[in-house]
C-alpha cells in the first residue's frame, strides 16, 4: 500500500508504505508488518512558533513488527532551525546527516501483542 498521511505534530504530509507478509509454509505464523515514512521536505512545528524540520531526500521513519515484537526506526538527513516568541530566542540552524534512532541493534520492545 502507499499513500500519503498527515503528521499530526507537524504541518504537511508525507508519503507512506505499509507492507504486510505472512511467513511462508506456517499457517498459523504471526504476520509481519512494515510501516515507513519518507520524509523529504520541509516541515512546521505548530508546538514551536518559527521552527521549522527540513528533511532531505532519503529519510525514513517506520516501524517494524516482526517475530510478534515492535521496532521502531527512523534515519535522518537535514536541519532543525528552532524559535521561541516567548521569550523571542532564535537558535542557528543545526544540521544533521545519518541521524538514526534504532539501528535495530537495540532489543524490541515486548508486551504489544497482535492476535
Amino acid at each position: 500500500m502507499k499513500e500519503s498521511i498527515n503528521i499530526p505534530i507537524m504541518e504537511g504530509t508525507s508519503g507512506y508504505e505499509a507492507m504486510f507478509n505472512y511467513p511462508l509454509g506456517n499457517p498459523n505464523g504471526k504476520a509481519e508488518i512494515s510501516f515507513n515514512l519518507t520524509l523529504d521536505g520541509t516541515y512546521k512545528m505548530p508546538f514551536l512558533a518559527n521552527s521549522s524540520l527540513t528533511l532531505d531526500n532519503g529519510s525514513v521513519a517506520g516501524i517494524s513488527y516482526t517475530q510478534g515484537k515492535f521496532q521502531p526506526h527512523a534515519t535522518l538527513h537535514g536541519k532543525i532551525e528552532l524559535g521561541l516568541s516567548n521569550p523571542n530566542v532564535t537558535l542557528p540552524a543545526m544540521e544533521f546527516q545519518d541521524f538514526k534512532i534504532n539501528d535495530f541493534s537495540l532489543p524490541s520492545s515486548v508486551g504489544l501483542r497482535m492476535a
